[in-house]
C-alpha cells in the first residue's frame, strides 16, 4: 500500500479513476460521492487546496 513511485495525491487520482469497489474500500463511499463532497466542502470555503492539489 505504502510502496506507491508517486506521492499522495497521485495515489488519491489512481483510486478515484480506478475501480468502483476499490474506491469504495478506501472511502466507504462511491468515488462519486467523495468527489461532489470535496466540490461541496471547497464552494463553501472549508476545504483549501494544498501544495500538491
Amino acid at each position: 500500500m505504502y510502496d506507491r513511485p508517486y506521492p499522495g495525491n497521485l495515489y488519491i487520482h489512481e483510486i478515484l479513476n480506478g475501480h468502483d469497489v476499490r474506491a469504495y474500500n478506501y472511502f466507504r463511499m462511491p468515488a462519486q460521492v467523495f468527489t461532489g463532497l470535496r466540490d461541496l466542502l471547497a464552494d463553501r470555503g472549508v476545504l483549501r487546496d494544498t501544495r500538491f492539489m
